[in-house]
């Protein structure tokens, strides 16, 4: 390696081998920085892209349970309101269009709608065979004896 020198303010030359050193030791450290610093910015960037996502997704997972675990009875309340008042509104809306009485929306159960619809077309029809037959009078042809009375002889009014 050469040697090198420097001129001093009285005009003398002097070697500067140390100072040389120390002026590679510092460019030499401004370039590795400001490498280290691009580098270090790029990490950076990756690294918090890849939080930001994973912590959104941990916060509404972590809300989510809490509000779950504080709203759960709550809402499998509502939902079991929800689910009969709907089966007592198609209930009373079959019943209507049927023409059945509101006593009757009873007998169309709580399935689906082609289930009730089902039920009041079979309760329509034996309804309707029912008021076709002719009705049935009770006729009386006097007194009747029974056998009974007809062996003991004993008369029984009522």
């Amino acid at each position: 390696m050469g040697t090198f020198y420097k001129k001093t303010d009285e005009g003398e030359f002097v070697e500067a081998d140390k100072d040389v050193d120390e002026l590679f030791r510092k460019k030499s450290f401004d370039i590795v920085s400001e490498r280290l610093k691009k580098e270090k910015d790029k990490v950076r960037a990756e690294i918090e892209e890849e939080t930001r996502k994973n912590a959104l997704e941990t916060i509404k997972g972590e809300a989510r349970a809490e509000v779950e675990a504080e709203y759960k009875t709550k809402l499998e309340e509502s939902e079991s309101k929800a689910r009969t008042l709907d089966i007592q509104l198609r209930r009373k809306t079959i019943a209507a269009e049927y023409g059945f009485k509101p006593e009757a929306e009873q007998f169309l159960g709580d399935g689906s709608d082609d289930d009730m619809r089902a039920k009041a077309d079979t309760l329509k029809s034996s309804f309707s065979a029912s008021e076709q037959l002719p009705s049935l009078e009770k006729t009386t042809a006097g007194p009747a004896i029974s056998e009974f009375q007809k062996k003991t002889g004993i008369k029984v009014t009522v």
